[in-house]
This record gives structure tokens, C-alpha cells and sequence, in this order.
């Protein structure tokens, strides 16, 4: 919302109507992603949540780096353009998302025992809550570090990196299972 309020200049009325519709499409296909993910892999080689995972988290990881440099693609003067470009890419953002976690959480019962998973609840629920912690603190520094836009880059596509080694370790190395 600030970057595109306060950098992009785009009108607050269409930043937000952007945002609700990249929302309004990750609640209807979040349903949609946990029901398919659980009848069909999308590379079978990856079994069936890894491979929403991994094709979830390269869509993620791009449209991530693509949300902040509009100006590569189109005219930002144009507030009709800048708008439709952010709905585009916050809702692939959006979905992205919801191919990684919805498999992601769907996944527990098939890599864990019963008596494992209250304790892998605590880290997943411990590591999301520090994620957002983080992500809350940058976004009330995000003033400060956009002033240096070039920074802002660096630090958007340094996000994505370690995101991409994230996602490339949850890949290989965690294993499903058959049992449910």
C-alpha cells in the first residue's frame, strides 16, 4: 500500500480496490488449490505438495520482485495501467501463496506421527509468528528504506533469494509420506 500510494503515486481509492481483489482471488482459490493438491501432483517426480510447493514458490518468488518495478513495464503516470498491474501481480502473489501454504499445512499428517505434530505446530506456528513480526517492523521502517529505492531493490530481490533457498531446502528434503 505505501509504495504504491507514496512512491508510485497511485490514488489510495485504487491502491486499496487492487489489494481487495488480489484478497477476494486468494480466498476463492485457496479452496480450490487445497482440493486439487489433494488428488493431483503437478510434477509427479515431486509427489503431490512438493510439487505445488515448488511451482508455488518459483511463482511466489517472482511476482514478489515484480509487485515493486512497474516502471520497467509500463507507464506509472497512468493510473488506469499502474492499477491493473498491481491487481495482476499482488493476485498472482496471492495465489503463489496459496499454493505453497495450503500444501504446506496439508502436508503435516503425511511427514509426521500423531504424537509429532502439537510439537511441529509450535515451530511452524513459532516461525510464522517471527516472519510476521519481521515483516511488521520492515513495513513501518519501509519509509525510511524506499528513500533509497535502489536499496529497496536490493532488498525486495534479497528477500526473494533467501526465499527461493527456503522453499529450494523444503523441496529436497522434506519427504512425504503415504499414510494420512
Amino acid at each position: 500500500i505505501y509504495v504504491y500510494t507514496f512512491i508510485f503515486n497511485l490514488d489510495p481509492v485504487l491502491n486499496g480496490l487492487a489489494m481487495l481483489l488480489a484478497k477476494v482471488l486468494m480466498a476463492v482459490t485457496s479452496p480450490i488449490v487445497g482440493f486439487i493438491s489433494d488428488r493431483r501432483p503437478l510434477i509427479s517426480k515431486l509427489g503431490a505438495r512438493r510439487s505445488y510447493i515448488f511451482i508455488g514458490g518459483i511463482c511466489l518468488i517472482i511476482s514478489f520482485s515484480l509487485i515493486y518495478v512497474p516502471f520497467s513495464f509500463i507507464d506509472i503516470s497512468d493510473q488506469l495501467a499502474l492499477f491493473v498491474y498491481e491487481a495482476f501481480f499482488t493476485g498472482i502473489f496471492n495465489i503463489s501463496y496459496n499454493f505453497v501454504a495450503t500444501p504446506y499445512q496439508a502436508m503435516l499428517p503425511e511427514i509426521s506421527e500423531p504424537e509429532e505434530r502439537s510439537e511441529i505446530s509450535i515451530y511452524e506456528n513459532l516461525f510464522n509468528g517471527v516472519g510476521g513480526g519481521i515483516g511488521t517492523v520492515l513495513s513501518f521502517l519501509l519509509p525510511l528504506i524506499a528513500e533509497n529505492y535502489n536499496l529497496f531493490i536490493v532488498l525486495i530481490n534479497s528477500f526473494s533469494a533467501l526465499s527461493a533457498l527456503i522453499f529450494g531446502l523444503l523441496v529436497l528434503f522434506i519427504k512425504e509420506g503415504r499414510r494420512i
